[in-house]
Formats: structure tokens, C-alpha cells, sequence
């Protein structure tokens, strides 16, 4: 709570710059409006055009990219979801709660409460929410075990992926399990599209070692699910921000180490993968230039190490939220564009 007027003075110096771009076909650009430099943040999810929610020291913050404005709300969480078009936020902590945040535009809390508990994990991780014809459908990854085991010849986790549902974000429906492995599954991402619901998310060989990105398909609203299929082949460490639907196919955005190898964190760059309406890849690797310049007094630097956090558009403007230099100095950025998703 005491570093949060300190937190506002960095925010508010930080350099905001609205411009706006485009590129080649192997490349889109996107301009910096607002970075936060070394917030240590551990997720973040673009809420709306001014307010990006995250968790910092395991409290749930609400920034305001526009003005700096930061606000504690004191709720314990370690990964988040939001819903952006009612202001929702569902968080998980290491108490094993599910809470769920109904958020007024300006980033308060209109209403909080804790509506699962669940102690038969060692972790309950990335949760993601989504609305279909009224109904609200969650998943949330339990661990048992070892979390990101980086050695190979380390014992791993059992990770597991359960979908449930609900009419007032009060009461929890368990539905169904979607996947489980002793592999890192990671980086839950929902999207619905003509009567199915995709599950994408992150396999990791090890922790920042090379891994696929997999979609799992529910075809009754997440009572079932097809046995998962790879969208993007584990050639790199590469970890998915958003699945969005456009008016030929998809987009997936993500993160990548493609075009440095084997540097995970320190190397990766945020990209973009153009899939059929069967989510099978027509181009993929088309790289966004976040274009965040980082300057002192001396000179101008690129900085690399990108994680993407969430991709989202608002008002005819492509956003993305990330961690740049992520590995060390942990930059909390948005940048945005004026390209069309539906494209």
C-alpha cells in the first residue's frame, strides 16, 4: 500500500505518445502510449481504451494509461481475466480463492466477492472467462507438483484444465476437464465462434524451453472437448495473448524467441499468425513493431524481451499490453495501432 503514491509520480512521468502506423506484410506497427518501468508485475489484461488491470505485489492494481492514475484494490491475486465489455475481473491467488471484481469504468471496485475455493491443488492458475447467450464460461488450471520445472530430467506437474459455468458469476458449475498433461499448460485464452468454443493455450517442453501453442474445441459450450490440436508447431518458446476472430479466419497474437532461439524471455518479440476459419496457419510470424524506445540522457534504445500480455480492441484501435525487457528490467507497456482486427 506505501509504494502506490510513489507508483503514481513514475506513471505520470512516464512519456505518452499517441501516434499511429502500419507496415509490410510480414510486419505491423504499433506505437508506445504508456510504459510503467519496472513494475514487477505479474499479468496484466487490457480492460478498456484508458485502464489496464494487473497484480502487482499480489494485489489486484487498476492503471490508467491515460492519466497515471493507479489504484490498489486490495484484492489478493496472482493471474486475472477480464471481460472486458461488462468490466469484469476473475483473479485467482495462492489461497486457492476465486474472486470475481465488478469494476466501474474509472478502474474502481463497484463489487467483490470470493466465489470458489478450491485447497486440492498445489496451484490454481490462469483462470479465463468468456459470455455465451447469457451464460458465463471459466476455466482454471490446476497444478499438482512441481510448477515450471526448467530442467529436463526434473519431475514436472500435473497440470489440469477445468471448465465450469455460470448464470450470476455467484454460483460455480463444474462442466467438464478440457486437457491434462505433466507438460507446462499455460496462457488460457478463450474465444467462441459459431456455435464452438476454442480453448487455446501454451505446451511447454520445460519452463522458457521451446513449446506449441494448442487449441482445444468444445462444440456444446463446454460439456466436452476434442482432443486438442497444434495451431503453431514447438519450434520456439512462444506464449498466446489473444485469439481473435476475423472476417476471413483468426488472428492469434503472441509472443515468440522465433527470431533469436533459445533466448525465450530475453530474445522474443510479439507476433501475429493469420488462421483459417479451421484455425489451420495461412502466415504466421508477422511480426508487430511495439516501437517502445527507451531513452536516456545520452542516447535512444530498442529494447527486447517481450511478453504479451492481451490484445484488445477498442474504438477502431488494436491495443497490446506487455512486459518489455521482461527478463530484467520488467517494463509494463501498451502500445496501440489503428489496424483493423477484422482484416
Amino acid at each position: 500500500m506505501k509504494r502506490i503514491p510513489r507508483l503514481i509520480v513514475v506513471l505520470v512521468l512516464s512519456g505518452i505518445l499517441i501516434l499511429t502506423g502500419c507496415g509490410s506484410e510480414k510486419e505491423t506497427k504499433a506505437e508506445l502510449i504508456f510504459r510503467f518501468y519496472r513494475s514487477a508485475a505479474g499479468d496484466a489484461k487490457l480492460m478498456s481504451d484508458k485502464i489496464l488491470m494487473t497484480c502487482i505485489n499480489r494485489k489486484l492494481i487498476s492503471l490508467n494509461f491515460q492519466t497515471g492514475e493507479v489504484i490498489n484494490t486490495g484484492i489478493e491475486t496472482d493471474w486475472l481475466s477480464v471481460l472486458p465489455e461488462e468490466n469484469i475481473v476473475i483473479c485467482t491467488n495462492h489461497h486457492y480463492e476465486l474472486a470475481v471484481a465488478h469494476m466501474n469504468d474509472d478502474g474502481t471496485v463497484k463489487s467483490q466477492e470470493v466465489v470458489l475455493n478450491n485447497d486440492s491443488a498445489d496451484f490454481m492458475i490462469d483462470p479465463a472467462i468468456i459470455k455465451i447467450d447469457g451464460m458465463y464460461y471459466i476455466t482454471l488450471t490446476f497444478l499438482n507438483g512441481t510448477m515450471n520445472a526448467s530442467e529436463f530430467d526434473a519431475e514436472n506437474g500435473q497440470y489440469t484444465i477445468n471448465c465450469y459455468c455460470s448464470r450470476d458469476l455467484k454460483r460455480i458449475e463444474y462442466l467438464s476437464q478440457v486437457t491434462t498433461d505433466n507438460r507446462n499448460l499455460e496462457d488460457v485464452k478463450l474465444a467462441y465462434n459459431d456455435g464452438k468454443m476454442y480453448l487455446v493455450y501454451e505446451k511447454e517442453t520445460r519452463d522458457k524451453s521451446n513449446s506449441s501453442i494448442m487449441v482445444s474445441v468444445s462444440e456444446d459450450k463446454g460439456r466436452t472437448w476434442k482432443m486438442p490440436q497444434t495451431i503453431l508447431d514447438c519450434v520456439a518458446d512462444q506464449e498466446p495473448a489473444g485469439l481473435v476472430k476475423t472476417e476471413k479466419g483468426w488472428n492469434l497474437y503472441y509472443s515468440s524467441d522465433v527470431a533469436n532461439p533459445g533466448q525465450s524471455y530475453d530474445g522474443a518479440a510479439a507476433y501475429i499468425a493469420r488462421l483459417s476459419e479451421e484455425l489451420e496457419v495461412e502466415e504466421k510470424d508477422i511480426r508487430v513493431d511495439l516501437a517502445t524506445p527507451v531513452t536516456n540522457d545520452t542516447e535512444t534504445n530498442q529494447k527486447g524481451g517481450i511478453l504479451l500480455y492481451s490484445v484488445e480492441s477498442f474504438g477502431g484501435r488494436t491495443y497490446y499490453a506487455y512486459s518489455e525487457d521482461h527478463a530484467s528490467a520488467d517494463n509494463l507497456c501498451v502500445s496501440a495501432s489503428n489496424e483493423e482486427k477484422k482484416k
